[in-house]
């Protein structure tokens, strides 16, 4: 199995579990309510949405990765565009975080 896969098949299964948080809005709010372990960024978000998102997880004590792009996760979500998500389970954000690095 690809990294991909595997990394799309974890959001998969996090998401069914209630464990996500997908958007800019939401996975702010789900930092400063200190219920994210993990936040994700995509690679072509722009550099304003990245900056915000990387200093509200930062000073919250979350982790912070960026990988993908928009394309990956509107296709995951079923969006028409998404570029950041949140993760509040520690479990899918440990095997994310081995898998992504």
């Amino acid at each position: 199995m690809g990294k991909t896969t595997y990394i799309v098949n974890m959001l998969h299964m996090a998401c069914k579990a209630g464990r996500v948080k997908v958007g800019m809005t939401a996975s702010c709010s789900s930092c400063l309510k200190n219920k994210s372990e993990l936040v994700i960024c995509a690679t072509d978000m722009s550099k304003n949405s990245k900056d915000k998102i990387e200093k509200t997880a930062r000073l919250r004590g979350v982790k912070f990765l960026v990988y993908g792009d928009k394309g990956l996760y509107s296709q995951v979500f079923k969006r028409q565009t998404t570029g950041i998500i949140s993760i509040e389970d520690k479990n899918f954000a440990s095997a994310l975080m081995k898998v992504i690095g």
